[in-house]
């Protein structure tokens, strides 16, 4: 394994033209490059975390991330091992890898974790379907509330117990999702941590996801499995934003006032949703595997990333196009989620994951020979 030790990050920049119509589009999806396209530039950057001599394992995993709001440091749960690493955005170098114990009175357990979350510079929490933790940057636990508890277990049976995606500290109320198995049927649920109560919002327009459920048995019924489309969640302040891969409308979820409402998002690139007809049980695994990958050639839409610098929301579109490449659009949304603009990145790049906004810029994850890295998506 090659590591980098330098005191200074490399950086290698290039520039691309990124383009934006708004002309229709064909039948395919493909942008009409007629005479009404516009062109801009913006650059995409290539940027290298510098980690001295260590390896940092958000470069493998890069699924436990959580930042704050003034976006200075990426935290990135490493649970195979129970550290947590600290990324300095601003510098583009690791700052801190902190130990945490396994077992003993602090000790994080060997479970899994399904949700972690930065609290503030000094706590956050980890969670999975059998309990929730709070622990401080000194590796203290806080706080440890059993969920298979008897009176929360109750209280499960009345709101279902969602997988837990955002905690909110103010008011101790869990939100997730709860999906079906045979049917999606997705819901945000509420749960609080405190006075056991909560709620189940359903999502309607998200039934339709229904159609893009691919469910494997085997023939002697001894092997099931399930593809589910996924739904992004993505809290702001005060509201969550839930949005899917498969169809390009918003729900918006007022925390302060419980409210839900859906928002159709426009796209002069790709439809409205996924043009995929539903499926029966699929009996022939080989079947099932090439469906997916038939999936990822349509249009994949990203969660919706809010731009505190410039006002105005950011969400990306995506469709394979060779093994490991896909083509990537970025969609534009007034505050009132009006289209405003689409750019076309002209590079093919990695499939986005965890997609985060920093500094009016959309920021992709990389992984380079094991080295942590961004792709910096720089629009003006």
């Amino acid at each position: 394994m090659k590591f980098r030790n330098q005191s200074w990050v490399k950086a290698v920049n290039y520039i691309f033209l990124l383009t934006f119509s708004f002309s229709c589009k064909e039948k395919d999806g493909s942008l009409n490059l007629g005479d009404s396209l516009q062109l801009t530039q913006a650059s995409i950057d290539t940027l290298f975390i510098d980690s001295g001599d260590e390896l940092i394992q958000a470069a493998v995993k890069f699924e436990l991330v959580s930042k704050l709001e003034d976006d200075k440091f990426l935290y990135h749960w490493d649970q195979n091992n129970s550290i947590l690493e600290v990324i300095d955005l601003e510098n583009l170098a690791l700052t801190n890898r902190i130990p945490f114990e396994i077992e003993g009175p602090n000790g994080t357990g060997t479970n899994p974790f399904s949700h972690f979350q930065m609290l503030s510079e000094s706590e956050f929490i980890l969670s999975n379907p059998f309990r929730v933790m709070f622990f401080n940057m000194e590796g203290k636990k806080l706080q440890e509330i059993d969920l298979y508890e008897e009176k929360l277990r109750k209280a499960f049976s009345e709101v279902g117990a969602p997988r837990i995606l955002h905690f909110d500290e103010a008011t101790s109320d869990t939100y997730g999702f709860q999906v079906g198995f045979k049917k999606f049927n997705p819901s945000l649920n509420r749960f609080n941590l405190e006075n056991y109560q909560g709620s189940v919002n359903p999502l309607p327009k998200f039934n339709a996801l229904d159609n893009y459920r691919l469910l494997y048995e085997s023939k002697n019924g001894m092997d099931m499995k399930v593809h589910l489309p996924t739904l992004h969640f993505n809290p702001l302040k005060n509201k969550i934003l839930i949005t899917s891969e498969a169809i390009s409308g918003l729900y918006v979820y007022d925390m302060g006032s419980k409210s839900l409402q859906y928002h159709e998002l426009d796209s002069q690139v790709a439809p409205s949703d996924r043009r995929f007809e539903a499926f029966d049980t699929i009996k022939e695994f080989d079947e099932w595997q090439q469906l997916i990958l038939e999936m990822e050639k349509e249009f994949n839409y990203g969660k919706l990333l809010f731009d505190q610098e410039n006002n105005k929301y950011l969400r990306l579109l995506y469709r394979k196009i060779s093994e490991d490449k896909f083509q990537i659009f970025i969609s534009e949304y007034s505050t009132e989620f009006e289209l405003t603009k689409e750019y076309q990145i002209k590079e093919p790049l990695k499939k986005p994951k965890n997609e985060f906004i920093k500094d009016g810029a959309i920021w992709l994850y990389q992984n380079f020979d094991d080295e942590l890295a961004f792709i910096k998506l720089s629009i003006q």
